[in-house]
């Protein structure tokens, strides 16, 4: 008897958080940046600028009562950096100028709360996420001006971002915390 009881409590449950659930695609823009760690990078004091990007995807919103949902999301997200490097040492100047574009598929798992604000909601709400790199690529160019030398010599760079743990790779794995304000429109569009 319990097991009955239990299943068809279980079953009413799901067709009502069903009902609840709305799905909807969503796109933007990323402000990306990253800490670089090592000792190459206390040498020569490199310090990346934030780079923008893109994100789009699906999301999933799941009823939780009257104010809170549950909101996953499975998204297509640019990341990366830019470097803008100079120095001049031993009569050395080396002027380094680098874009590296990073692409990863990320699981964003936020909780909102939607509260009545005129004719819309105001949404306010954060969680956790992760990431996994797919690709990456670097772009940009290294300039050497030597004592005595009349030309520049110049190096492109255009390479194949490398993964893993050792010095100088990224790691794919990326994770970190959501926050998140906006406002739902009584037609169910929302900016945030």
């Amino acid at each position: 008897m319990k097991k009955i009881l239990f299943t068809a409590i279980f079953l009413f449950s799901t067709v009502v958080t069903f009902s609840q659930t709305k799905f909807g695609l969503k796109g933007g823009l990323n402000f990306a940046n990253m800490a670089l760690e090592g000792e190459e990078t206390n040498e020569f004091e490199v310090s990346p600028s934030s780079r923008t990007s893109f994100h789009v995807g699906g999301f999933a919103e799941i009823g939780l009562g009257s104010t809170f949902v549950f909101q996953p999301a499975l998204l297509i997200s640019g990341k990366g950096y830019k470097i803008d490097y100079s120095a001049k040492e031993g009569g050395y100047s080396i002027n380094a100028d680098a874009k590296v574009n990073l692409l990863y598929v990320e699981l964003p798992l936020n909780f909102v709360a939607k509260l009545s604000a005129g004719q819309g909601k105001f949404l306010i709400g954060g969680g956790p996420y992760v990431g996994y790199a797919l690709e990456g690529k670097s772009k940009g160019e290294i300039e050497v001006d030597g004592p005595g030398t009349e030309e520049d010599s110049s190096l492109p760079l255009d390479s194949d971002t490398e993964f893993g743990d050792a010095p100088g790779e990224i790691k794919r794995l990326d994770y970190g915390l959501n926050l998140l304000t906006g406002y739902e429109l009584k037609s169910g569009l929302i900016f945030n």
